[in-house]
């Protein structure tokens, strides 16, 4: 750390498996950090006191006290601040603005991850050259952002841009349950879960055998090596993705969509197939007007999200 970049902000990250602290500079630098996978017999409350013990940790790390905190959160999030979490029970009970503010004696500042997903791409990653875009992450499930003008959009009740929930297969009653109480969206047929559950459909039916541990990586791993099963697989899931990116870009008509989150580590082995789909999905007027771009800031985009959302509090 030098004299004039110091690290101005506490960032927090909970997602669905793994949380995330690290200090922040103004310039997007990421200082001293610590990640954490969530034991499975955590519930949120539980999850969140092992996290503000990594936080107190950093800041006896720090040259300097951070001036504000900025916490990304892996569910919706209200214009009152209220968290929903639809993968780990317990966060319902926490008014973790509040939690937080006591723990630190911080400003906080809270929102979706994928929201500040976008917000940390626009602001330092992927989406540098613009203003205007849309966030997608797709891991444990699918969740939005967009940034319009440099601006988390949030909507009338703080929970605009759930991309994942755009339903491809409403009315389909074969179409795989989401967790949101509908079937056949976005996120029930192309997260990492929905990716697993498939590849393990198509797998049986074509009298193989499991394997163990399949998720979504050996999917996109073995479609490269041409694998027929994967091939399958991975073509619902892109389906269904190519669905959400083009619904989004048909309302919004922006130059550019970031996809961030696990899934999107495979590269080009989803982005290929991905940007023709979407191209197809598209009407004549917006075909070739959107660039469709990996996340660039890799596990720290809704961090560093939640650190210029922070930073643009003390402007």
């Amino acid at each position: 750390m030098n004299a004039s970049s110091p690290f101005d902000i506490l960032a927090f990250d909970f997602g669905g498996t793994r949380a995330r602290c690290g200090l922040v500079a103004r310039d997007g630098t990421l200082g001293p950090a610590r990640i954490l996978k969530r034991p499975e017999s955590d519930d949120g409350p539980q999850w969140l006191e092992r996290m503000l013990n990594e936080g107190r940790w950093l800041l006896k790390e720090s040259a300097a006290p951070p001036k504000a905190l900025g916490v990304s959160f892996g569910g919706p999030v209200d214009n009152a601040g209220h968290i929903f979490s639809m993968h780990v029970p317990g966060w319902e009970s926490i008014d973790l603005r509040r939690r937080m503010q006591e723990a630190f004696g911080l400003p906080v500042h809270v929102d979706n991850d994928a929201n500040l997903g976008g917000l940390g791409e626009q602001r330092f990653g992927a989406g540098k050259d613009t203003r205007n875009l849309a966030y997608f992450t797709v891991s444990t499930g699918v969740g939005g952002g967009a940034v319009l003008n440099g601006k988390v959009y949030r909507g009338t009740h703080g929970v605009a841009a759930e991309f994942g929930h755009i339903a491809v297969r409403p009315f389909d009653p074969g179409a795989p349950a989401c967790d949101c109480g509908k079937r056949g969206c976005v996120e029930s047929l192309a997260s990492g879960r929905a990716i697993a559950r498939e590849a393990k459909r198509v797998r049986a039916e074509a009298g193989l055998p499991e394997l163990a541990g399949l998720g979504a990586d050996q999917v996109f791993a073995a479609a490269g090596r041409g694998e027929a099963w994967a091939l399958e697989t991975r073509a619902t899931a892109v389906a269904a993705l190519a669905h959400g990116v083009a619904s989004v870009l048909c309302v919004l008509d922006l130059p550019v969509v970031v996809l961030g989150g696990g899934v999107a580590q495979a590269g080009e082995l989803l982005f290929g197939p991905l940007r023709t789909k979407v191209e197809e999905a598209l009407p004549v007027v917006l075909r070739g007007r959107a660039q469709i771009r990996q996340a660039a800031l890799g596990d720290y985009s809704s961090l560093l999200g939640a650190a210029a959302m922070a930073m643009d509090a003390l402007a």
